[in-house]
């Protein structure tokens, strides 16, 4: 339903309901500590991030996508957070893939080569996210 918000032209809302969805308290275990939720901070962050990308884009505003590498880093700050799996490596891989995209409109060419050949090496989890059985399989897929 979020997404649907950014395609409906409804920008702001969208823009406000990820960035609080990238500031909620990191998860915790539950008391047993068989059930470890997966931090989606970073996630949230990322589409937070996308949203200023596109505004940048559309806009052409050099603010703008400085604004978008910002909260790119932090997405990837957040990611880091959370513990090692094909969901959170995917999520690394958009990372690097949209702050080199966003250096390359700023012209910062060999920033952008750096973290679009460091993509790659996240891209290559993709393929295991499709065969991926754990309990956020819809999500990953």
């Amino acid at each position: 339903d979020l997404i649907r918000l950014l395609f409906v032209n409804e920008f702001q809302k969208a823009e406000d309901t990820f960035r609080e969805g990238s500031r909620r308290e990191r998860p915790r275990a539950s008391s047993d500590g068989k059930d470890k939720p997966r931090d989606t901070r970073g996630a949230f962050a990322l589409v937070y991030a996308i949203v200023s990308f596109m505004f940048g884009l559309l806009s052409f505003a050099n603010d703008q996508l400085d604004e978008c590498l910002t909260r790119v880093w932090a997405a990837e700050s957040l990611l880091l957070e959370d513990s090692q799996w094909v969901g959170q490596q995917m999520l690394l891989g958009m990372v690097y893939l949209i702050a080199g995209v966003v250096q390359a409109a700023k012209n910062a060419w060999l920033k952008s080569g750096i973290n679009l050949v460091r993509s790659l090496r996240f891209i290559g989890e993709f393929e295991r996210g499709l065969h991926f059985d754990g309990r956020e399989a819809p999500l990953v897929r």
